[in-house]
């Protein structure tokens, strides 16, 4: 609750998957979320394959720098 409530005050909300999300076994639960929210979302170079690229709201792979510039955005 406490997150959906963070998420709609946001002006610009983003997602950020790290592999954390696999080690834990919440792909599944984060995909389901991902789709219900339409937010955009980014993996790190490590969680590349954790969430299906296809998911809604993909915009890319975050690496901090070397980013390309609209996922830095």
């Amino acid at each position: 609750r406490a997150l959906m409530e963070r998420l709609s005050k946001a002006e610009r909300p983003v997602v950020l998957v790290g592999i954390e999300v696999q080690r834990a076994g919440l792909a599944d639960a984060l995909t389901r979320l991902l789709e219900a929210w339409r937010v955009p979302w980014v993996s790190t170079l490590l969680s590349k394959s954790v969430i299906d690229e296809t998911t809604v709201g993909f915009a890319g792979v975050y690496a901090g720098d070397r980013s390309v510039a609209s996922v830095r955005q």
